[in-house]
């Protein structure tokens, strides 16, 4: 008795779809005789099934069997089965088999949404799982890329609003996320599903406008720096003082030209706590005071603060720290 072929291999995704049925042949082995065997087909694994499992071949006639494949509840990893082939008019020595493989993969992510904003622009991104079995966890989470000097000298501000390249959460559990910035960030999400099972993806989001990427000479390094265009910003630099501060700082900004202005604080996550200027001002130096509240009036903890100042078409932004 023969089988072809003797090997079959399958491929499916944790939680998706079943991979698509394969067959293999029956035959019996002596094709210059005309006689019939009965054969009977048997599996050893709960995820395998054979249709048909038992019949007749005769001649150079063979039969087909198809074997199909039930991932449902199989974690990732690699499974292995042997279907045998049994006649009854021949010994067992000339019975037949066929090994069958199953690749279950992981799950995956991946998340969409912009690779790049304006400073300040306010951008959602979601993730997006395959496979896997729901319901879905989500852990955001983010961090500040450590740029060389010759990036950070052309930030809005000081890269290092947090330790570089350390990922902090946020966003709670929410398959899609919002934020905004004044510098290039990175995000990434952890999609955990209902069996523990977990993947990954990041993205990194360019700040800045009109970026591009220039090479150094070779001659004086092999690294490629990133770095932005000047923007245009507020006619003299934003300032706040005292700067650590309790109970209150002031804001110094000045204007070219008649403007309407707006002066919001926000948290380093770009999530908005207040906005403490917001009309029409004339050309010339103006003051802001903020007292370490939010919108509602409750006081804020220690940390560091993002103040951003808006002005027709200039814009920017400082950390200022309080402490309490």
């Amino acid at each position: 008795m023969q089988v072809d072929p003797t090997s079959l291999t399958f491929t499916a995704q944790y939680g998706g779809s079943n991979p698509s049925p394969q067959a293999f042949l029956i035959l019996n082995g002596v094709s210059c005789i005309d006689y019939t065997l009965h054969w009977s087909a048997s599996e050893e694994a709960n995820w395998l099934s054979l249709s048909p499992t038992s019949g007749t071949v005769s001649g150079t006639n063979g039969a087909w069997v198809t074997a199909n494949v039930n991932a449902a509840g199989l974690l990732p990893g690699n499974y292995s089965a042997t279907i045998t082939v049994d006649a009854t008019e021949v010994s067992s020595e000339q019975n037949a088999s066929v090994s069958v493989t199953l690749n279950v993969t992981p799950m995956a992510v991946s998340i969409s949404g912009p690779e790049w904003l304006n400073p300040g622009q306010m951008g959602t991104w979601t993730a997006n799982p395959t496979g896997g079995t729901s319901p879905y966890h989500y852990a955001w989470y983010k961090a500040y890329p450590c740029l060389g000097g010759a990036a950070a000298s052309n930030k809005g501000i000081s890269p290092n609003v947090a330790p570089c390249d350390t990922w902090i959460q946020f966003g709670g559990d929410n398959q899609s996320v919002s934020t905004y910035d004044y510098q290039d960030f990175k995000l990434k999400v952890r999609v955990t599903d209902a069996n523990n099972q977990s993947a990954e993806d990041e993205i990194y989001v360019s700040v800045g406008s009109s970026k591009k990427i220039l090479s150094q000479d070779q001659s004086i390094s092999s690294q490629s720096v990133l770095v932005e265009e000047p923007r245009q910003l507020l006619s003299s630099q934003l300032q706040n003082y005292p700067n650590p501060f309790n109970p209150t700082t002031t804001i110094r900004y000045q204007l070219p030209v008649a403007s309407h202005v707006t002066v919001s604080i926000y948290d380093l996550w770009g999530q908005w706590i207040t906005t403490i200027v917001d009309g029409d001002m004339l050309a010339g130096e103006h003051t802001a005071i903020w007292d370490g509240r939010n919108a509602s009036g409750d006081e804020l903890s220690s940390g560091v603060y993002l103040c951003r100042t808006m002005a027709s078409s200039f814009s920017q932004a400082i950390k200022i720290i309080l402490v309490r």
